[in-house]
């Protein structure tokens, strides 16, 4: 789902009797064990993502269907571009002070509008270089983008 505000995704993972998953959880899953830049390696496949001026199956100029792509190792699809997904975090330069059991960092600060929260993963506006596991942004809670949307964790 796209163009969603934070509290949105929020509210809709509670009425689905879910939650948003945390920022450690969303690179774990992305990840799928490895340790290197995309799941499937270090060097961008085309076949393996959405990304803008990318080539091969990725013919879409937005948001392919879900499942367009080939899932990570742990069968998980659309975790590299496609479309880039919020997660419970609130955001924060690094990771220093984060909670270290995996739990979400809801430490905030100021207006509750104002509070930024993590954005993971480049979407089909972003390049293949921005595609990165590692990658995340920030957006305010109240902000709907047409390339972002979030997914469901249960635990």
């Amino acid at each position: 789902m796209l163009w969603v505000t934070w509290f949105q995704a929020r509210d809709y993972a509670t009425w689905a009797g879910k939650r948003l998953p945390t920022e450690v959880e969303w690179e774990r899953a992305a990840r799928a064990g490895s340790t290197q830049r995309f799941p499937w390696g270090d060097k961008w496949v085309p076949a393996k993502g959405n990304a803008m001026g990318a080539e091969g199956v990725d013919h879409w100029s937005a948001a392919a269907p879900v499942g367009s792509f080939p899932a990570n190792a742990w069968g998980i699809h659309d975790l590299i571009g496609n479309a880039a997904e919020y997660v419970q975090d609130v955001y924060h330069l690094s990771f220093g002070g984060a909670p270290r059991d995996g739990r979400p960092w809801e430490q905030e600060t100021g207006p509750i509008a104002e509070r930024r929260r993590v954005v993971r993963n480049g979407s089909f506006l972003d390049a293949p270089a921005r595609q990165r596991v590692s990658r995340r942004s920030s957006r305010k809670p109240t902000e709907a983008h047409h390339a972002i949307g979030f997914r469901c964790a249960a635990d």
